[in-house]
C-alpha cells in the first residue's frame, strides 16, 4: 500500500529506536530506507532486516587513510562510519567490505551519504553487480542487489554538485503490509504505557504523530 513518505520515515525511526538503536542512527537508517523506496527498492524490508539482526562490529584494518578493510560488515553500524571516513578523505577512498549482513540497506546508506557529503560512490559486489550513486542522489546499476553475506569493493570520490540538480523526491512510498506490521511492533516498544488518566484525554498510538 502507499503511505506518506513522512509517515513511513517516522515509523522507520521509531522502529529503529524500539530495536535499541540510538536516535541519531535510527534517523539515518530511516533516511536510507526512504531513499531505497523512492528508488523502487525494498527499503521497508531492508530496514526491518537491519534492525531485527544487529550484529557486533567486525574488525577494521587500515593500510592508510584511503584504504580500509572491514570484516564482517554490519550495515546498520559500520555503513554509517565508513562513509564518514570517506567524507574526511582528501583523495579517492577505497574500502573492502566483507560478509555484508544487509547489502540492500548498505546501498541505501550510500544513497544518503552521496548527497550529504557530495560523493560519487561505487559499490561493486562479489556477484558482479555494480551500483554508482551520484552526489545528486541519482543511481545507475547493472544488476540486482546481492543477498546477505556478499562482499563489495567501495570507491568514493568528492565531486562538485551541479546546483541545477536535486535529489529525487516523492511524497508517497509503497510499503508491504507484512513489513509494516512488524515495523509497527518495533515502534510500539517506544510508546509510554497508557493510564486511565491518559485514556480520558484521548491518548493513543498510531502510524502517524497526529493520531
Amino acid at each position: 500500500m502507499s503511505y506518506s513518505a513522512n509517515e513511513i520515515g517516522s515509523l522507520f525511526r521509531k522502529a529503529g529506536i524500539g530495536a535499541g538503536l540510538s536516535s541519531g542512527i535510527a534517523v539515518d537508517i530511516s533516511r536510507a530506507g526512504l531513499w531505497l523506496l523512492v528508488h523502487d527498492l525494498a527499503g521497508d524490508e531492508a530496514v526491518l532486516e537491519g534492525i531485527s539482526s544487529i550484529e557486533p562490529h567486525g574488525s577494521m584494518e587500515r593500510t592508510d587513510s584511503q584504504n580500509i578493510l572491514i570484516d564482517p560488515v554490519c550495515a546498520v553500524l559500520d555503513g554509517l562510519s565508513v562513509f564518514d571516513l570517506a567524507a574526511a578523505s582528501t583523495k579517492i577512498f577505497h574500502a573492502r567490505l566483507q560478509k555484508i549482513d544487509n547489502p540492500l540497506l548498505l546501498l541505501g546508506i550510500a544513497g544518503i551519504a552521496a548527497t550529504d557529503y557530495q560523493l560519487r560512490i561505487t559499490l561493486e559486489f562479489s556477484n558482479k553487480s555494480s551500483f554508482t550513486i551520484g552526489a545528486d542522489g541519482s543511481m545507475t546499476n547493472d544488476s540486482s542487489v546481492p543477498v546477505r553475506g556478499a562482499d563489495a569493493v567501495l570507491t568514493c570520490q568528492q565531486v562538485e554538485l551541479d546546483p541545477g540538480k536535486n535529489p529525487k523526491a516523492s511524497s508517497t512510498v509503497g510499503v508491504k503490509d507484512d513489513a509494516l506490521n512488524k515495523l509497527l511492533a518495533f515502534a510500539a516498544k517506544t510508546y509510554v504505557p497508557a493510564t486511565a488518566a491518559s485514556r480520558e484525554k484521548g491518548a493513543g498510538a498510531g502510524l502517524t504523530d497526529n493520531d
